[in-house]
């Protein structure tokens, strides 16, 4: 998915869009991505695209992409104190560590904390993570649910449907078609 559109930056500006209206440009679409310095656990966004705006910002989307995945089966163990600390600061809501840490919402948990230490560099201005899933996927909509309501700004992350994503590449009829019937049309072929 984002591999495609990496290669075609232009086509992904309309999904950038739906996340942050006032996008201009996209500037770079990198895969399995994570800064240098200052992960947690040594995480990655599966893509991170980052973008300018009208006004001049520099801003990013960190993306975790979910396909068919038991998200209750992912992080088991509870959190370690390098997860916690930084829950503790003002982006979350008092209390939001215990409420987050059951294994269904750790990986969204930790990967929107992903998200803050890349903000908190200071090489954007402003930065959004963002679980990619199917649509019809409502575990992973109502896990990132849940883990946005404990931001103190629910808005620092979104859901988006992958369905979304494909539909927003306009002029890629044959890449979108083809991507359709491989990872989105689930009728059994005789």
């Amino acid at each position: 998915l984002f591999g495609y559109l990496g290669a075609h930056q232009d086509a992904l500006l309309p999904w950038v869009r739906t996340i942050q209206a006032e996008a201009a440009s996209v500037t770079d679409v990198r895969l399995e991505w994570a800064p240098a310095a200052g992960t947690l656990g040594g995480s990655a966004f599966d893509a991170f695209v980052s973008y300018g705006t009208r006004g001049g910002n520099r801003g990013f989307i960190g993306v975790e992409v979910k396909y068919a995945e038991d998200l209750a089966a992912a992080q088991r163990k509870p959190a370690n104190d390098k997860y916690k600390a930084p829950t503790l600061t003002g982006l979350w809501k008092s209390g939001a560590v215990e409420r987050l840490d059951k294994p269904k919402l750790r990986q969204f948990w930790y990967n929107q904390l992903l998200t803050q230490v890349v903000l908190g560099s200071g090489d954007y201005d402003e930065g959004f993570g963002a679980v990619v899933a199917c649509a019809a996927d409502h575990s992973a909509r109502e896990v990132t649910a849940a883990v946005a309501a404990e931001l103190t700004d629910p808005a620092g992350l979104r859901f988006s449907s992958i369905e979304d994503v494909v539909a927003s590449a306009r002029g890629h009829d044959d890449w979108q078609s083809g991507f359709t019937e491989r990872y989105l049309t689930y009728a059994q072929r005789v």
